[in-house]
């Protein structure tokens, strides 16, 4: 590190914080900045506060940029729909928010459908993305993820070839799948799915255990329950058409929200990020190896071994202030 206080370049200090307790990101991000201006009078701040998606408060739509397609679906319940998604034609990336389509109201067990997600998968395929980020969260359906299976041609049967009707209860009697008419391009997009890793599939839900076995996926798979299941249909499908699973990624949303993070103010050594204890582990590996991490911790919150941190406590601007002359003591021994 080769900043002191002494040195006549201001360090550049990116604050990129999640909401904490009953504060908004912005909030944090403000309060904090204000706590480090106290003590580094001359650092060059930027606020960049994230905020993680979720359905009904944040979509992904706000914080990707791209063309918003908007365009009919239907709902968890089968009825008629509009959702909206973004697509990042650059980056030939789709950022679908499966409760756009879906809704978030909680329906009878069993009898929920994810075939709207399918529909703004398909399209999205259509005008050119080849990666697929789709935010799981908010999502109330609960059939494994076939219902995006037969929007995208594939068809769940019973022994007898007969196709089942939507909702994870008549997955009971699911022997195959007919893929005679699969959307070959839309299944095989590169899969990000955003949801909540520790989640397993919920075995004991209506058609969940049988729909494991047949598709072989393994229901302990951290991830797999979010979105009721959406991750058994996509990561059987990708398996299906790649020979492996390995175009499907589970992430948790902080890790999104860190790539979408610029970090382009952290180019001397010993440029310093502030972030929250929810973002710490996948915002450590934004900040380069002569910058320093300083991370706010929540109640219950952990952070990387190597940042500097301090908790949140009843203010948030001392938080930042005693990040700040913990930045400077390190600063001063090292530099």
């Amino acid at each position: 590190m080769s900043y002191s206080p002494d040195d006549p370049r201001p360090v550049s200090i990116l604050i990129a914080p999640s909401g904490i307790g009953s504060h908004s990101a912005d909030e944090v991000a403000q309060q904090l900045g204000e706590g480090i201006l106290s003590i580094i009078r001359d650092a060059k701040i930027r606020l960049s506060p994230l905020s993680l998606p979720d359905s009904g408060l944040t979509s992904l739509a706000e914080l990707f940029p791209g063309e918003q397609v908007t365009l009919p679906t239907t709902t968890a319940a089968g009825t008629l729909t509009e959702a909206t998604y973004v697509l990042d034609k650059e980056q030939a990336t789709a950022y679908i928010d499966a409760a756009q389509a879906t809704g978030t109201d909680r329906l009878t067990p069993g009898r929920s459908d994810s075939y709207g997600v399918g529909v703004l998968v398909a399209d999205a395929q259509s005008r050119g993305a080849r990666r697929v980020v789709l935010n799981l969260t908010g999502c109330p359906t609960d059939d494994g993820g076939v219902g995006v299976l037969v929007a995208l041609g594939a068809n769940p049967l019973d022994q007898s070839g007969r196709t089942l009707p939507k909702g994870g209860t008549a997955l009971e009697t699911l022997a195959d799948f007919d893929t005679a008419q699969l959307n070959i391009g839309a299944g095989a997009v590169e899969w990000v799915l955003v949801t909540d890793t520790s989640a397993p599939l919920d075995t004991d839900a209506p058609g969940m255990a049988q729909l494991a076995e047949v598709t072989g996926v393994d229901p302990a798979t951290p991830g797999l329950g979010a979105g009721g299941g959406i991750a058994v249909a996509v990561t059987w499908l990708s398996a299906l058409l790649h020979g492996s699973a390995d175009n499907v990624r589970l992430i948790p949303a902080e890790q999104l929200m860190a790539g979408s993070l610029d970090t382009s103010d952290l180019i001397n050594p010993g440029d310093f990020l502030v972030t929250t204890g929810a973002l710490a582990p996948a915002l450590a590996r934004s900040a380069g190896a002569d910058n320093v991490l300083g991370v706010v911790l929540g109640e219950g919150e952990t952070a990387p071994e190597q940042a500097l941190t301090v908790n949140a406590g009843e203010s948030l601007q001392d938080a930042g202030a005693q990040l700040a002359v913990d930045y400077l003591r390190i600063s001063t021994v090292q530099g």
